[in-house]
């Protein structure tokens, strides 16, 4: 997991504004992609990308939510 340090409740909010928005962004691809019912390289670089990005923001929001689990003990 990436390492976090500092967290409030704002940061938890902004994180999973971002995991939304991300999450959009790869529907959007995802969609785009498949209108013809063929993916090529190109749109699967992005849904590649797009995911990646979603993955990422996740990761975080479990890293922020594990260190405040930690926090508590």
């Amino acid at each position: 997991l990436p390492k976090v340090e500092v967290l409030s409740s704002s940061d938890f909010v902004m994180k999973v504004g971002k995991l939304a928005h991300e999450n959009g962004d790869l529907t959007q691809s995802i969609v785009a992609a498949i209108k013809d019912s063929v993916i090529n390289e190109d749109e699967l670089e992005v849904i590649r990308k797009d995911a990646h990005d979603l993955i990422r923001v996740a990761a975080t929001l479990l890293a922020m939510a594990e260190l405040l689990h930690q926090q508590e003990l």
